[in-house]
C-alpha cells in the first residue's frame, strides 16, 4: 500500500470518495472572518496577527463549556495510571504531532515514570518529520501499529483525529472498543450527526467508544486542521492529563487570561524577514533547545503538505533538495543524538517493509544536530530559545531582530501551547505574504491522501464557479485534479493549475461551439 502508483491512488479514492459528498463539515468550511486573511498578510501584518490570536483565544474559551466532558477524561486517565496500565495518545498527520507534544511533557514533568503515557503518530517518529500521509487511509495499518507499540488489553486509547474521519485513526479505536477493558476516547471536531451521516458505522455509534465532538468552527486558514482543532485536543488531553479535576479551569483561565493580553505584533518583522528570504531563493534555520524542538518541528513540518512546499531534506534523497526551512537542536552532534533529545527517549521506527519510510534508516537520515546544520549555509537563523517568563526570538542574518514572548505565570504545557499558536500564525503569514493561499482558501496544498484529494477538488470546484459562475460536476473536476498531480512540483498550487486546465477546456469547448455555428 505505501509503494502505491498514482492510478492506484485514483482508484482507491473512487472506491471511497462517496463519504466526501455527503453532509459538509464544519472544519473544511471557510472561517467568516478571515476572507481578506492573504490580503492583510500581504498589507497589514499588524491587523492580521491580531486577528489570528482573536480566533485562537475563542477556540480556547470555548474548552470552558467543556467542564463535565473534561473531568470524565481526566477520571478515565488517573483511573487508568493509578492501576499501573498505560495510556496511548493517538493521532495522524498534525494530530499525531501533538500525541508526540503530549508524551514529551509527561517525560518532562513526570522523569520517574517516563513509560505509562505513550504516543501514537500514524506512520511512527519519522512521520514527525516528513508527512507519510498515504498511511492515514488504512484502517488495518492503525490497527497494526497499536500492537506493535504495545497496546493492552488494560490499557487507554485516547485517540485525536481533526475531521474525525481518519480511517488510521478509526482503525485503531475499533479495535481497542472490542480488545481493552478501557472503552476507548476518540476526540474530533466536527458535529456527530454530520460524521454519522458520512459513515453510519462511525465508531461513535460504539457504545464502547467515548466520543467527544470539540467545537472550533471553521479554520482560519480553510481545512487548515494544523490550527485550531489541533490546538483545541491539544489542551483538552493535556488538562486532563497534567492536572488534577480541581485545577483544570484554574489552569484554563490563567491561559486564557495570558492570551487575552497578549502582543504578538512583534513577530511582523520575523514574518516580513522569512518571506523576503524565500522570495530570495533563500533558506532559513529554526535554532532551538530540545525542550522546544517538538513544537517548532511540528509547525514547520506541517508547511510542507499544507503549502505543497519541499519537505525537509534527508540524507537518503538522491538527488539532495534543501528544504526552505530546517530545524537545528542545539547541543546535539549526530542525527541519532538530535532525534533521542528532540522526542526524550529512544526514537520509535515501525520498520514495515511495505512502507520504506518507516524504518530507522530512513528516520536517521535527517540529521537535525549541530554538525549537520552547520554546513547549510543558511540566509537566516531565527533562534528560539526559553527565557526568564517565556521565549525570546532572535532572527540572524542579513537583518536582526529580538522579540521577547512573556509568558509569566504558565507552566511548561501552558508555555507550548502558546508557542504553538506563535508559530501557526507566524508560518500562516509568512505564507500569505508569498500568496500561498488566496483569501482564506488553501489552494497550494499538496494532495497526498484521500482527505487532501476531496480537499483540493473542492477549492477547484469553487473557485471554478467563483471565476465563472458555473458549478462542474465534482467528477469532471476530479479528473483535471488527478491529471494535474501527475506533475505537480513543490510551490505549485494544485488549485490553481487545476482551475486552468478546467478554464482552457471551456475555452476550447466554446471555440468548437463558435465554429461549428459559423460553418
Amino acid at each position: 500500500m505505501s509503494g502505491q502508483s498514482d492510478s492506484e491512488m485514483q482508484a482507491a479514492f473512487w472506491l471511497n470518495h462517496d463519504r466526501f459528498l455527503k453532509n459538509a463539515l464544519i472544519t473544511e468550511q471557510p472561517h467568516p472572518e478571515t476572507t481578506e486573511l492573504s490580503h492583510l498578510a500581504q498589507t497589514d501584518l499588524p491587523s492580521a496577527i491580531s486577528l489570528l490570536l482573536k480566533i485562537d483565544i475563542a477556540v480556547v474559551q470555548k474548552l470552558q463549556s467543556y467542564s463535565s466532558e473534561l473531568e470524565a477524561l481526566h477520571k478515565a486517565i488517573h483511573q487508568t495510571l493509578k492501576a499501573g496500565h498505560k495510556v496511548f495518545i493517538a493521532g495522524c498527520g498534525a494530530s499525531g504531532r501533538l500525541a508526540a507534544s503530549l508524551e514529551y511533557c509527561w517525560r518532562k514533568q513526570y522523569p520517574d515514570n517516563t513509560k505509562q503515557v505513550v504516543s501514537i503518530i500514524a506512520g511512527g517518529d519519522a512521520a514527525l518529520i516528513r508527512s507519510i500521509e498515504r498511511c492515514e487511509d488504512y484502517p488495518e495499518y492503525g490497527i497494526k501499529q497499536l500492537r506493535q507499540q504495545g497496546f493492552s488489553e488494560n490499557d487507554l486509547l485516547i485517540s485525536s483525529a481533526a475531521g474525525g474521519e481518519s480511517p488510521f485513526i478509526l482503525g485503531a479505536t475499533d479495535y481497542a472498543a472490542g480488545f481493552s477493558h478501557q472503552k476507548p476516547w476518540l476526540l474530533y471536531c466536527n458535529p456527530n450527526e454530520a460524521l454519522l451521516g458520512r459513515n453510519p458505522k462511525h465508531p461513535i455509534s460504539n457504545p464502547n467508544v467515548r466520543g467527544l465532538y470539540l467545537e472550533t468552527g471553521p479554520m482560519a486558514l480553510t481545512g487548515s486542521t494544523r490550527m485550531q482543532t489541533t490546538t483545541m485536543m491539544l489542551l483538552c488531553i493535556g488538562l486532563a492529563l497534567f492536572y488534577s479535576e480541581s485545577e483544570i479551569p484554574l489552569a484554563l483561565e490563567t491561559l486564557l487570561t495570558s492570551l487575552k493580553t497578549l502582543d504578538l505584533t512583534g513577530i511582523a518583522p520575523l514574518i516580513e524577514a522569512e518571506a523576503s528570504c524565500y522570495q530570495n531563493h533563500q533558506t532559513m534555520l529554526y535554532k532551538t533547545s530540545a525542550e522546544n524542538g517538538l513544537t517548532i518541528l511540528n509547525d514547520t513540518t506541517e508547511r510542507s503538505p499544507t503549502f505543497n512546499l519541499l519537505p525537509f531534506e534527508n540524507q537518503r534523497d538522491q538527488p539532495i533538495k534543501p528544504a526552505w526551512c530546517y530545524v537545528n537542536i542545539i547541543g546535539t552532534h549526530t542525527a541519532a543524538e538530535s532525534w533521542r533529545a528532540l522526542v526524550n527517549r529512544e526514537v520509535m521506527a515501525l520498520n514495515w517493509p511495505e512502507l520504506p519510510a518507516t524504518e530507522l534508516g530512513n528516520l536517521l537520515g535527517f540529521d537535525l544536530s549541530d554538525d549537520y546544520t552547520a554546513s547549510r549555509q543558511s540566509a537566516y537563523s531565527l533562534s528560539i530559545l526559553p527565557s526568564k517568563s517565556g521565549f525570546e526570538f532572535v532572527l540572524s542574518g542579513l537583518t536582526s531582530h529580538r522579540f521577547e514572548l512573556a509568558l509569566p505565570g504558565l507552566n511548561f504545557f501552558q508555555q507550548q501551547i502558546v508557542l504553538k499558536l506563535t508559530l501557526n500564525n507566524l508560518s500562516t503569514l509568512v505564507m500569505g505574504r508569498l500568496g500561498f493561499y488566496r483569501g482564506n482558501l488553501m489552494t497550494s496544498l499538496y494532495p497526498s491522501n484521500h482527505k487532501l484529494i476531496d480537499r483540493a477538488i473542492r477549492y477547484t470546484r469553487y473557485r471554478y464557479q467563483q471565476q465563472t459562475g458555473t458549478e462542474l460536476p465534482y467528477k469532471e473536476v476530479a479528473d483535471a485534479v488527478f491529471a494535474e498531480m501527475q506533475n505537480l512540483q513543490p510551490g505549485e498550487s494544485i488549485v490553481d493549475k487545476s482551475l486552468a486546465s478546467l478554464k482552457a477546456k471551456l475555452k476550447l469547448y466554446t471555440l468548437n461551439l463558435l465554429s461549428q455555428r459559423q460553418q
